[in-house]
């Protein structure tokens, strides 16, 4: 639900171009399972785009894959103002001059499609540090020609948990507070979470995460007291 809500207060066009890529960030982490590590190395060479189909697209490399294998993932197109469609348009907004085929399957060619599409984002120097002051002063920092975990600090980073969490409050009505307690990694444990109640195995969880052991799927799988009360009135209907 709360990544529905981002997507549709963030993800369209009226948005910043920030406030836009933060969202994709955080809509496709949730539907893939992306780490920060991982969603930071989505590359537009590595976009395969299949018209109405959806798109594909290539992680040369993830936490646990030491072997380099790299792994596909797809994302549906399921028709107008669904994330597949958000994506592509963000992807030809962020580099002006780039040709994304549209009815024809392909990867995209000319200005930018050597780029990764998550950038850092900023304020330029001397600009108010006021959060809400975003929509003036924020902005992409750079081409996209280095991924962002290139960064020797964690400045970047920190800047990215923020701004997801500024999501969390702006579109979804939390408090800051509510806000901190997530990070990155509530993008594995909430896809993870939606996989299983929407009846995907655990081989499927497991390939979808790319987890090192069978366990790490179980701790990435969030209980709730909603989720506890549905099993309980299912096995009352089932005993009566």
């Amino acid at each position: 639900t709360q990544a529905r809500e981002i997507g549709r207060r963030w993800g369209q066009p009226s948005a910043t171009l920030v406030e836009r890529m933060v969202s994709a960030a955080m809509e496709l982490g949730f539907r893939k399972l992306l780490r920060y590590s991982d969603f930071c190395l989505v590359h537009v060479a590595y976009v395969y785009w299949m018209g109405a189909k959806g798109f594909a697209y290539a992680l040369v490399h993830r936490k646990n894959d030491q072997r380099m294998i790299g792994q596909w993932h797809t994302v549906a197109d399921i028709g107008p103002g669904c994330f597949a469609r958000r994506f592509k348009q963000l992807v030809r907004d962020m580099n002006p001059g780039i040709h994304v085929p549209d009815s024809k399957w392909g990867f995209a060619t000319g200005p930018g499609a050597d780029s990764y599409v998550f950038r850092r984002f900023g304020a330029p120097r001397k600009a108010p540090k006021l959060w809400r002051a975003r929509r003036c002063v924020t902005r992409i920092l750079d081409g996209g020609a280095d991924p962002v975990t290139l960064e020797d600090s964690s400045k970047f980073y920190r800047r990215w948990k923020r701004a997801m969490r500024q999501a969390l409050v702006s579109c979804c009505g939390l408090s800051r507070e509510a806000a901190s307690i997530y990070g990155t990694q509530s993008l594995r444990r909430g896809g993870n979470t939606a996989l299983w109640k929407a009846g995907a195995t655990k081989v499927q969880r497991l390939q979808a995460g790319a987890w090192a052991t069978p366990e790490m799927d179980d701790e990435y799988l969030q209980r709730s007291v909603e989720l506890d009360i549905e099993f309980a009135r299912e096995i009352e209907q089932r005993q009566a």
